[in-house]
């Protein structure tokens, strides 16, 4: 069994022992029992249950294991044998085409408030650094939360003697896209600019 196998196990006994504990359960792991072959023993008033723990690469290999562990369960009086299968974490990939150009046309069309008193004229320049928090995909278009980073000149003064700095700030962002992908409305564009009381 590989590091990464026995990590995923032992994480995925953790996460059961505890939402056991949270059913009403009294758990005692393998290393408190001097005679139980399970991963976690579980009682709850008549309730007995053995849990046994394993990655989805080891079924095959452990089937007759598996069996007999259930059938020891069974003959040592345990009301149930429960298996549990870990699977390792997949990382996920989302991209939404274009929503880095529809945020910053938002933005440049409807200024937040914070940019606004920030200076005598804001303008966005990029939005970058896009990260997608949650999607909800319904009738009425595609929801999407998440975070990033947007890239604005700060104009302070007249236009004959007046200063700019570049700046970038964080900012979150819930947005519902039609299914064109093109902004329909915004539920929140909150920019955080509080940097600037840094300087």
């Amino acid at each position: 069994m590989s590091a990464l196998t026995a990590y995923v196990e032992q994480a995925k006994v953790e996460e059961v022992a505890e939402q056991l504990r949270q059913q009403g359960y009294a758990v005692a792991p393998r290393q408190d029992q001097d005679a139980e072959p399970f991963d976690l023993v579980a009682t709850r008033g008549d309730e007995r249950l053995a849990v046994e723990v394993t990655s989805l690469s080891q079924v095959r290999g452990r089937g007759r294991t598996l069996q007999d562990l259930r059938n020891r369960a069974l003959h040592d009086g345990f009301t149930e044998f429960r298996l549990v299968v870990a699977s390792p974490p997949r990382e996920k990939h989302i991209t939404v085409d274009h929503i880095n150009q529809e945020i910053m046309e938002y933005l440049f069309d409807n200024i937040p408030s914070p940019l606004q008193n920030a200076a005598s004229n804001a303008r966005i320049d990029s939005v970058d650094y896009l990260d997608i928090d949650a999607i909800h995909v319904n009738a009425n278009g595609i929801e999407i939360e998440g975070t990033g980073v947007v890239s604005v000149t700060l104009e302070y003064g007249g236009s004959r003697d007046g200063t700019a700095s570049d700046e970038s700030f964080p900012f979150r962002f819930d947005v519902l896209l039609g299914h064109d992908l093109r902004v329909k409305e915004a539920y929140e564009l909150e920019v955080d600019v509080s940097s600037l009381d840094e300087q």
